[in-house]
């Protein structure tokens, strides 16, 4: 009984022909019985019964691909049974498993970290105060990120930063030493004598000890140089002109303004994870990075509105326009600029069409389908698309040669940036010391690098404006709204 059952469950399709075969020579000899209108109405109802058998019997399925790239596979002469509908299931029940298992941790690291300034202040809001109040949170963030590592909030970007001894603190004290010297001919009783040859010496011999002293206690004090003063000509970060401006900022100048602070800060955070601020023991004399110049937002998106930072020829490239301020972009150093710009600024290798009406034609498409490249905006050949955005940034920074491997390896282990060029200039350490800069013993160079970052739409359209999500060509207005207060 048991392997006639099992026959019947394997040969599904010729039981239910035998069936129908059956029934036909039923409604056949009823027919006869009964007339020939009963016997057309019956002939009719056994050949809709054979259609429908048929059509289960010839059912095109759509199967997903072995080669994730590939499109996927339309099959024909499938027979719908129970049994394939259950591999349909089983099929696609493990691909929603393996999203979830791949691309949601994916989305979580992306996200993590980066939070709304003043919650509810995007996409939109009717009250007055949060814009306001944005833009003091947007200054304030900047000037935390060089405060010491703060155990309690491990994943917060600090640098424990400060600039080199002064010049007047310097010269206070080596009058000080000066002043306190006692010549080899003082005399008391006499009123004292002067300073010979061999007491001038001296002097200069201890004052030289002293400063030293001096600059090698401000290095091993912090991690990092970097001028601190966010209204220096030689601050750093790149801070947008909106945030100092009269008048209420647009949405669009706040959205720019989270995504240019947010590329900065994963910056930060590479360079305290390469320089291993969490540890006491470390300082800016081992540490691989020794001074930050400046980080420049790229204006755009990459493979929308520009090529990025790349020419193409696959360099860094330069331009004749602001550094990071293009008009309406929200970027561009309020205070100067940087302060390791070259002259001439620092451009966007070539504009792609960016203000066109319509979406544009790198967010068209489905993101199940493979995804274009595009060499020319780098060598990994990433460009903006329905998944996820590209910006590009610029970091210049005096390094030591020989840990530049601990910096690559850092930029790359933070949110899924990847360093797409770098050049490098030798640095006269003598001329930085004169200048109050310890670089310790390895070869100190200034690097130029430009830094690939990825921004996944999952969480961001939650909080684009409309003008940015017409821009980049997002349909679908729905998003996960985050409820984050996190404040870095």
């Amino acid at each position: 009984m048991k392997s006639v059952l099992a026959w019947i469950k394997s040969n599904m399709v010729t039981v239910l022909s035998v069936v129908v075969m059956l029934a036909s020579i039923g409604v056949i000899v009823w027919a006869v019985s009964h007339g020939k209108a009963a016997a057309d109405k019956a002939s009719g109802e056994v050949t809709k019964m054979a259609r429908e058998l048929d059509g289960h019997m010839n059912v095109s399925v759509t199967f997903p691909p072995e080669d994730v790239d590939a499109p996927p596979e339309d099959i024909s002469g499938v027979t719908i049974t129970p049994a394939t509908l259950k591999h349909l299931g089983e099929v696609y029940g493990n691909m929603n498993n393996e999203y979830d298992k791949i691309y949601g941790p994916f989305v979580r690291i992306n996200r993590e970290g980066h939070y709304l300034l003043v919650p509810g202040v995007l996409p939109t809001t009717d009250a007055s105060n949060l814009l306001y109040e944005t833009r003091t949170a947007y200054r304030d963030a900047f000037v935390r990120m060089f405060e010491p590592y703060d155990e309690s909030r491990p994943g917060a970007p600090r640098l424990n930063a400060g600039g080199p001894l002064s010049p007047d603190e310097l010269q206070f004290e080596l009058q000080r030493v000066e002043e306190g010297y006692r010549p080899s001919t003082y005399s008391p009783g006499a009123g004292g004598g002067g300073l010979s040859e061999a007491d001038r010496k001296a002097i200069e011999g201890q004052k030289s000890a002293r400063a030293e002293e001096m600059l090698v206690d401000r290095a091993r004090s912090i991690h990092l140089y970097a001028d601190t003063e966010i209204l220096s000509t030689g601050f750093p970060f790149q801070v947008g002109n909106w945030s100092l401006a009269r008048g209420l900022p647009t949405f669009k100048q706040i959205w720019d303004g989270h995504m240019e602070l947010w590329i900065q800060q994963d910056i930060v955070r590479a360079i305290a994870l390469a320089n291993e601020v969490d540890q006491a023991g470390r300082s800016v004399i081992d540490g691989p990075v020794k001074r930050l110049i400046s980080i420049d937002v790229i204006p755009g998106y990459v493979g929308l509105e520009t090529l990025g930072g790349m020419s193409v020829r696959g360099s860094i490239k330069t331009s004749s326009g602001g550094g990071g301020g293009a008009a309406g972009y929200g970027g561009g150093q309020p205070y100067g600029g940087g302060g390791g710009q070259p002259a001439g600024g620092y451009g966007g290798g070539g504009a792609i069409g960016g203000g066109a009406e319509g979406a544009p034609a790198a967010s068209a498409g489905s993101p199940d389908e493979a995804l274009s490249v595009d060499y020319n905006a780098g060598p990994s050949g990433r460009t903006s698309n329905v998944i996820y955005d590209v910006k590009h940034a610029r970091m210049v920074a005096i390094v030591d040669y020989q840990q530049l491997p601990k910096l690559f390896d850092a930029i790359n282990e933070v949110n899924f940036m990847t360093v797409l060029d770098c050049q490098i200039q030798d640095v006269d350490e003598y001329d930085a010391l004169l200048e109050g800069y310890v670089y310790g013993s390895g070869d100190a160079v200034q690097v130029d690098m430009l830094i690939e970052t990825i921004w996944l739409r999952e969480w961001t359209k939650q909080w684009m404006p409309d003008e940015i999500k017409t821009k980049l060509g997002i349909s679908d207005p729905s998003a996960e709204v985050v409820d984050e207060e996190v404040n870095y």
